[in-house]
């Protein structure tokens, strides 16, 4: 069997923190090696889709959990049957079944596929296969704490932070059952309550021992320190443990669609007709609505794509307006490379005169993407990126592709790449 277990959120400073609450890992940790996990873009939200593929960013084409469909003024969740390559992590064995709990981007699979929903995608199902709900811990899972950051300011934060442990300690006795219950292919497990603390509360919250929820997340604590000994003690599995990003203080919020208009490159529909869409939209969203239905703000009706060369639909990803691609695209082939560069230079200068923080550009390496690939790929150390036309609330923490993973001393090095470490984990 092939073990992952995801720490997301956690930066390997934290590790000691964590140890201090978890004497089990703390004495397992000490045959385990940390090694920084390496991703081939910048950005935090394709760090899955290179673990699960193997591949990187802009091979198997995910900058993220959304993407544009036929327009860049209209975005889709993006699921696994959006990947250029296939998840190979979860793909079963022959008579066999893989287990993925609160991953990103993957779907039920019927029949070899044991999967419990990590609360994305816009499908009105948490557990599949549907027969697992029999028993009362399943029955109850739920992939999330909170619909959204939106929603969960309207909950008193003590009562939002005792669910965000409730509903993590519902899914590890979730994970625990399925675990000890068969022999499978592949386990890949993902814990986001520390991505929920650090969003709600901040940095060093497992510092904080004046915390109302402290005792709750002790005692949580404690409970995963009891299954991590399980699913490593087993020398015939081979088990890693890996945090995909980690959490940086957020030192404020960009929006690459007003750079991209200020530049030229982006035309924005007058105000009449960019409201008028949106009321439809909201009227048909509030229409079809269940608690269940992921809500996905789009730039519909906010681009006059007849005069927009790029745009910014997918945070940090920027997308050439190719008439090849899009529907109303207007970028052609012989004159896409010259653009994109343009593109891509005046975002360096822009940030470069703007910002006194670490950034990257990451350009496709092919000579015309004709995929729905981002064609640029933008980071800025400690910026948050928000892609709506109103201004956006800056939050405590922003997301930093930076990640390790925790492998037995006879398998690791200093540093490796995600596609590496999905080829390890397979062999």
């Amino acid at each position: 069997m092939r073990c992952l277990v995801a720490l997301d959120g956690l930066a390997e400073s934290n590790l000691p923190d964590l140890l201090r609450l978890m004497p089990r890992f703390q004495a397992r940790f000490k045959r385990l090696k940390t090694s920084v996990l390496e991703f081939s873009s910048s950005a935090p939200q394709s760090a899955w889709s290179e673990i699960l593929t193997g591949t990187k960013t802009f091979d198997n084409g995910c900058a993220g959990y959304a993407h544009p469909s036929s327009s860049l003024n209209k975005s889709v969740i993006f699921t696994e049957t959006d990947l250029l390559k296939p998840p190979f992590l979860v793909e079963a064995d022959q008579g066999s079944a893989a287990v993925a709990i609160n991953i990103p981007l993957l779907l039920p699979k019927p029949g070899n596929r044991i999967w419990l929903s990590d609360g994305s995608l816009p499908i009105n199902k948490f557990v599949s296969p549907s027969s697992l709900r029999s028993h009362p811990a399943f029955a109850q899972y739920e992939p999330r704490p909170y619909k959204s950051h939106a929603g969960a300011s309207t909950v008193f934060q003590r009562d939002l932070l005792r669910r965000c442990v409730d509903v993590e300690a519902k899914r590890l006795a979730c994970a625990l059952s399925l675990f000890k219950s068969g022999d499978w292919s592949t386990f890949v497990y993902r814990i986001t309550l520390f991505d929920h603390l650090f969003h709600l509360i901040g940095l060093n919250f497992l510092q904080a021992t004046d915390l109302s929820i402290y005792g709750a997340l002790k005692s949580f604590l404690a409970e995963l320190d009891e299954a991590i000994e399980i699913f490593s003690s087993d020398e015939a599995v081979k088990t890693a443990f890996v945090s995909a990003y980690s959490h940086v203080a957020c030192l404020g919020t960009l929006n690459l669609n007003m750079v991209l208009a200020q530049g030229n490159y982006l035309k924005l529909a007058d105000e009449e007709s960019a409201s008028r869409t949106h009321a439809d939209r909201v009227k048909v969203a509030s229409a079809l609505w269940e608690t269940t239905t992921h809500y996905l703000s789009t730039l519909e009706g906010r681009l006059l794509t007849s005069a927009t060369i790029a745009a910014s639909p997918v945070a940090g990803a920027i997308y050439m307006n190719k008439s090849a691609v899009f529907v109303d695209g207007i970028v052609d082939k012989e004159n896409y490379k010259k653009l994109r560069s343009d593109v891509a230079l005046y975002l360096h200068n822009f940030l470069s005169a703007g910002y006194n923080r670490p950034f990257n550009i990451e350009i496709h390496p092919a000579e015309y993407n004709d995929t729905l690939a981002p064609d640029i790929v933008v980071s800025v150390d400690g910026i948050e990126f928000h892609n709506l036309g109103h201004k956006a609330i800056t939050p405590r923490t922003t997301h930093k592709a930076s990640g390790f993973a925790l492998l037995p001393e006879r398998f690791a090095v200093n540093n490796i790449t995600a596609t590496k470490l999905a080829s390890w984990l397979l062999s």
